[in-house]
C-alpha cells in the first residue's frame, strides 16, 4: 500500500492499522512543512479506502487555491464558495457505492468564512466520508477544526533514505549526496531536482543555489537598506510565477536551512551541511555573528513565518526581521 513512500513509517504504519481494523477517522489532518509527501500518503491512503486509483475518481473530490483569471498568481485564500461546492459534491451519493474522499490542499489558507463553514461538515460528518487535510502548520488552523481531525505530523525524511532512492532512480553517489543534501528532508523537493537534471538541464538545482546566493548575500550585507534591496531583487523575479505567500516562504526556509548549517560548521560538523557548495563562504559569514547569534535569528525567521502565515503586513513582518541583525 505504502511501499513507495520515502519515510513517514510510523505515519503509514498507523494508516494501515486503522484500514485493516476498519477504524478509518471521517477527518484527517496531515501536518508539516511542504514537500514532505503529504500529498503522497493521502493519495495512497485514498486508493487504499477506495480500493482503486484516484485518478479521474468521480468519488474523489479535491480543493485547492485557484489560479486568477488572466495572472499566473494564485488566490490568497481558499474561498467559501469553493468549500460550499466540495460540501455538496460530499452530499452526494457515492458514484461506485463506496467511500467519499475530500482532500484540501494548503488548508491554512482557508478564509475564515471557508473554515467556519467546513467545520459545520466536520462536526457532522456524512456516512463514508473521509476528509483530509493538508497543511504546513496545525498553529495556522482554528482550534476547533484541529479538534475535529485525526492528526498526523509529518516529519523531515532522514537524508540517507532520499539518497538511496536517488540512486535506485538512476542519480550517481555524488548527484544523489548533493541533491539528498539541498532537499532538507523533503523528498518531493528532491525528486524535482532530479527529474530536471535528468531532462538535461539543471534548471531547478540552478534556481535553488542562485537563491542561496542571495541568502548569503543579505546575511554579508552591512545595512538595512542593503538588506531589503536584496529581499525586493528576489521578490521581484517571482512576481508571475507565484504568489508573495510562496516566495516568502522558500526564502524563510531557506534561509533556516543555511543558518542551521553555520551552526553545524560552528559545532565542528561538516558532515551534517546540507548546502556543501557554499560551505567555505557560510563559514567566513559565521565568523561575523557570536554562537548564540544564530540560534536567535532561527527563531526570529520562524517567527516571522507565522506571523506571515497570520497575514500580518509582509513589508512589516520583513523589516522587522532585517533588524534582528
Amino acid at each position: 500500500m505504502f511501499s513507495h513512500i520515502i519515510g513517514h513509517k510510523n505515519i503509514t504504519s498507523f494508516l494501515e492499522k486503522s484500514l485493516k481494523n476498519g477504524e478509518i477517522s471521517h477527518a484527517y489532518l496531515f501536518y508539516g512543512p511542504a514537500r514532505l509527501g503529504k500529498k503522497t500518503v493521502a493519495s495512497h491512503f485514498a486508493e487504499a479506502v477506495l480500493g482503486q486509483p484516484i485518478l479521474n475518481h468521480p468519488d474523489v473530490y479535491e480543493v485547492r487555491r485557484e489560479r486568477k483569471e488572466k495572472e499566473e498568481k494564485l488566490t490568497k485564500n481558499i474561498s467559501i464558495e469553493q468549500v460550499r461546492e466540495f460540501q455538496q459534491k460530499l452530499s452526494l451519493t457515492s458514484f461506485l457505492n463506496s467511500y467519499k474522499i475530500g482532500i484540501i490542499e494548503e488548508a491554512e489558507t482557508l478564509s475564515t468564512e471557508a473554515a467556519n463553514s467546513l467545520l459545520k461538515t466536520l462536526e457532522e460528518p456524512t456516512p463514508k466520508t473521509v476528509i483530509i487535510l493538508l497543511s504546513t502548520s496545525v498553529s495556522a488552523l482554528p482550534a476547533t477544526i484541529v479538534s475535529r481531525c485525526q492528526t498526523l505530523k509529518f516529519l523531515p525524511v532522514a537524508k540517507e533514505k532520499i539518497y538511496d532512492r536517488l540512486v535506485e532512480l538512476g542519480a550517481s553517489r555524488d548527484e544523489a549526496r548533493d541533491l539528498a543534501g539541498i532537499s532538507w528532508g523533503k523528498p518531493g523537493l528532491a525528486f524535482d531536482f532530479w527529474q530536471t537534471k535528468k531532462e538535461g538541464g539543471d534548471s531547478a538545482v540552478a534556481e535553488y543555489e542562485e537563491l542561496a546566493q542571495n541568502i548569503l548575500d543579505l546575511m554579508r550585507a552591512e545595512t538595512m537598506s542593503e538588506r531589503m534591496k536584496i529581499f525586493d531583487e528576489v521578490l521581484g523575479k517571482d512576481s508571475g510565477t507565484e504568489d508573495m505567500f510562496g516566495s516568502v516562504n522558500k526564502i524563510l526556509a531557506l534561509w533556516t536551512s543555511v543558518l542551521r548549517d553555520a551552526i553545524m560548521l560552528g559545532a565542528g560538523c561538516p558532515e551534517l551541511v546540507a548546502n556543501t557548495k557554499f560551505s567555505e563562504e557560510i563559514k567566513r559569514i559565521s565568523g561575523k555573528f557570536d554562537a548564540e547569534k544564530f540560534p536567535r535569528l532561527y527563531r526570529d525567521i520562524r517567527q516571522a513565518g507565522k506571523y506571515f502565515r497570520e497575514n500580518l503586513n509582509p513589508r512589516l513582518v520583513l523589516e522587522n526581521l532585517m533588524l534582528s541583525f
